[in-house]
């Protein structure tokens, strides 16, 4: 079972839902960059709620792989 978060931004930089995180059972954490209008355009904001996605990826013991998407 997973269920995906939405990693949230400070208020009008970048849409709730631009970066998806989920942590599978098999170890895996799913980051999906979510913003198809923009090509998925790397800038500030998508870069920081990339990297806390990551950040809390390798807090979780239990996370193995990281597979990223988008």
């Amino acid at each position: 079972m997973s269920a995906v978060d939405r990693v949230a931004e400070p208020a009008g930089a970048l849409a709730a839902d631009a970066v998806l995180f989920e942590k599978r059972d098999s170890g895996v954490a799913v980051v999906t960059l979510n913003r198809p209008d923009r090509m998925n355009a790397w800038g500030g904001g998508l870069a920081g709620a990339f990297y806390r996605c990551i950040d809390r990826a390798e807090a979780d013991p239990d996370v193995r792989v990281i597979l990223l998407t988008g």
